[in-house]
């Protein structure tokens, strides 16, 4: 099995990601995002902030508008972005682990979702530079449900 941070680099590298460039407010709103996808009250949320939208990403960026993500007069320090980047590692991988997953069972699963995120090169992207799902995504999507739902059932 491949490294997980170099199976995410090369996936980045492939889509073009990387060329772009660091921006706080997108890395900062696909952080939110991804905090925000299946909650079941994005509609009141987006409500709170202005927008008419149940999107996790819409709602995302516009919290981080909100917030002063946009604000270029004093952007982060790259050492300040290196450690929330790295909390946010801690964060989420702590929380896999919470759910009763061993350190072999988080790299299957990421090994999972990155076999997937790699068929969405080439798909386009959003008009941010996010890679966006290909037509085929539902048939991904559900081979990558049942993978990680197998790592799931094998829990201890």
């Amino acid at each position: 099995m491949e490294n997980p941070f170099k199976s995410i680099y090369k996936f980045n590298k492939e889509a073009g990601l990387l060329e772009k460039g660091y921006s706080d407010f997108l890395e900062l709103s696909f952080l939110i995002e991804e905090a925000l996808e299946d909650l079941p009250t994005l509609k009141s949320l987006g409500q709170i902030v202005s927008i008419e939208s149940e999107n996790p990403k819409e709602i995302a960026r516009q919290i981080v508008s909100i917030a002063g993500g946009n604000n270029t007069t004093k952007p982060l320090t790259d050492l300040q972005r290196f450690d929330k980047h790295i909390d946010a590692i801690v964060y989420a991988v702590g929380g896999a682990y919470k759910l009763g997953l061993t350190p072999q069972q988080l790299e299957a699963g990421i090994a999972a979702v990155m076999h997937s995120n790699t068929k969405k090169i080439g798909a386009g992207k959003d008009e941010h530079g996010k890679a966006l799902k290909p037509d085929n995504w539902p048939e991904i999507e559900a081979e990558q449900v049942k993978k990680l739902q197998a790592i799931l059932d094998k829990r201890a």
